[in-house]
């Protein structure tokens, strides 16, 4: 599934590049887009499409599009990929590979922070240090790009809450506690990196979040 916010035109490109990729490996995939109240008319490029399910709502944030996507999906394996083309059919395939070969429960895509800007770098490496030392969980929680068996959702969504910026880190020690672990860690490099919207408000926001979800 495909959470999409204001992504643009591009969205219809990135579904066909993902329908080519899987139908030529002989994969059988449903695609879910979550419209997350976006304005700028994107996601209608793939309205009616075969294969392609559209869901709308207000926005609520990323947490609450992923899982409304995750719970609607149907098949064994479900994943998510960001919607604005940093991670392509080729990495969704490589994250989704432990799962479907029943190594994994759940498998993430861990970056190389090294290729990001300065401030970037530096304040995932303050949000990476804090979900290990609150969470446990000592690798790349926020790559966009993750897959689960299906066992693992209803538990998982069921004890889930959080619809901030903390969505990611609350699934993995979520699925971790109820014994769905080890995380398979999958080594990706987005093809393009995002336009950013680091700021002080916003990267306060996400630590609260992170601080006030612990033991929840």
């Amino acid at each position: 599934m495909l959470p999409c916010f204001n992504v643009g035109t591009g969205l219809g490109d990135l579904v066909v590049e993902f329908q080519d990729w899987f139908a030529a490996g002989g994969f059988s995939v449903d695609y879910v887009v979550v419209d997350d109240g976006s304005v700028d008319g994107g996601t209608r490029a793939v309205e009616g499409w075969p294969g392609v399910s559209v869901l709308r709502g207000e926005n609520q944030g990323k947490g609450a599009a992923v899982a409304a996507g995750l719970t609607f999906s149907q098949g064994r394996v479900a994943a998510f990929i960001d919607g604005d083309g940093a991670y392509g059919a080729d990495t969704l395939e490589k994250v989704c590979r432990p799962v479907l070969e029943g190594t994994a429960f759940v498998s993430v895509g861990c970056r190389n922070h090294r290729s990001e800007s300065h401030r970037r770098a530096a304040l995932s490496k303050v949000y990476s240090q804090l979900v290990a030392t609150w969470y446990g969980l000592d690798f790349d929680t926020q790559a966009g790009v993750k897959a689960f068996h299906r066992s693992v959702l209803d538990p998982v969504l069921d004890h889930f809450s959080s619809r901030g910026f903390s969505f990611d880190v609350k699934v993995l020690s979520k699925a971790q506690d109820l014994g769905f672990g080890p995380v398979a860690r999958v080594p990706v490099d987005p093809r393009r990196t995002p336009d950013s919207t680091v700021n002080i408000r916003r990267s306060l926001e996400a630590l609260w979040d992170l601080y006030r979800g612990r033991g929840s």
